[in-house]
């Protein structure tokens, strides 16, 4: 397993056991490698002292957070988790659903975070940007990526799983409205429809003015699942949602590979550091789209250009970073 796999584990360990952005566990992660605990059998070895010497900056209850969840063993979360989803079964309200399927119920924020390329912000410009790739993509997945950073900072707390849902539900209400405009049959033209569709659920923003209806995660604490608009109701009346696993094999594919998805994640986590600001996050919102607009591929504007790929470039998605003159 190379460097960048396991930072990429250890950052997927970190943001679901000590509820931080991936921007956040980041530098826990590399500090952890440094000191050759890059496994989780590693860590646990170590004392919870020893970890706080190592991590200075994290709060010792995430430190301890992080020891429990290296020593937890994988079979005792696996039946703690099928049990779970056996109890909490309950009528469904407006806005809820039951987690029936074992494999949501286990689901966790380890097993979703997008991979991400070393930061390599101490380079020139110019050899950062020539590091980075030019590829040929289609749009859906490229908006996904980018909602997927900007929920990670305005939602930290959800976990990734959440943040993957809720991208591909943007994208996917993004790709309802341009099919309505180009006159392709069974699309919501206006947000005002898509408003009353989905009347009673929960919403959040994600990306613009984009919001989706969302249903809480039945088996957790820390977030919700996009509801899929385009598969309604399933045959017991319930609604179904995004899987946040399906999103994140859908990116590995399209971006071809987890190396260039974790290459271009980085140049979107880039700007997005550089726009952050504590005391207005929603900012990103409106921030995140322009982002997007503005590097997106370009395609015919017309039906043609339904699905039709263009070029994504690293180096234009940096040219949005905040300057620091």
């Amino acid at each position: 397993m190379s460097a960048i796999e396991r930072v990429n584990d250890l950052v997927r360990l970190i943001t679901s056991s000590c509820k931080l952005s991936t921007s956040e566990a980041l530098p826990i992660a590399a500090s952890l490698v440094r000191n050759g605990l890059d496994q989780k059998e590693k860590i646990a070895e170590k004392t919870v002292e020893e970890l706080q010497v190592i991590c200075p900056t994290v709060l010792p209850i995430r430190v301890t957070a992080l020891h429990k969840a290296c020593k937890r063993k994988r079979s005792t979360v696996a039946s703690r988790g099928s049990r779970s989803g056996d109890s909490r079964a309950s009528k469904r309200g407006i806005g809820q659903a039951l987690f029936k399927d074992p494999e949501d119920v286990r689901t966790d924020d380890s097993s979703t975070c997008l991979p991400i390329a070393p930061d390599n912000s101490k380079e020139t410009d110019s050899g950062l940007e020539a590091s980075m790739p030019v590829i040929t993509i289609n749009r859906a997945p490229v908006m996904i990526l980018f909602a997927y950073v900007v929920c990670a900072h305005v939602y930290p707390e959800y976990g990734s799983s959440s943040h993957l849902s809720l991208a591909s539900g943007a994208a996917s209400a993004a790709s309802q409205r341009k099919g309505a405009s180009l006159g392709i049959p069974g699309m919501t033209s206006t947000p005002e429809e898509t408003s009353k569709q989905w009347e009673g659920f929960r919403t959040r923003r994600v990306l613009g003015s984009i919001e989706v209806p969302v249903i809480k995660r039945g088996d957790k604490e820390d977030g919700y699942w996009a509801v899929d608009t385009k598969r309604s109701e399933n045959e017991d009346g319930q609604f179904k949602w995004i899987h946040p696993l399906s999103v994140r094999n859908y990116l590995v594919r399209a971006f071809g590979g987890e190396l260039i998805l974790g290459q271009v994640h980085r140049a979107v986590e880039q700007v997005a550091m550089s726009w952050e600001d504590k005391d207005n996050l929603e900012e990103l919102f409106t921030r995140g789209w322009s982002w997007y607009v503005g590097c997106r591929p370009e395609v015919s504007s017309s039906r043609e250009g339904w699905g039709q790929k263009g070029t994504l470039s690293c180096s234009k998605i940096l040219q949005f970073r905040r300057s620091t003159e």
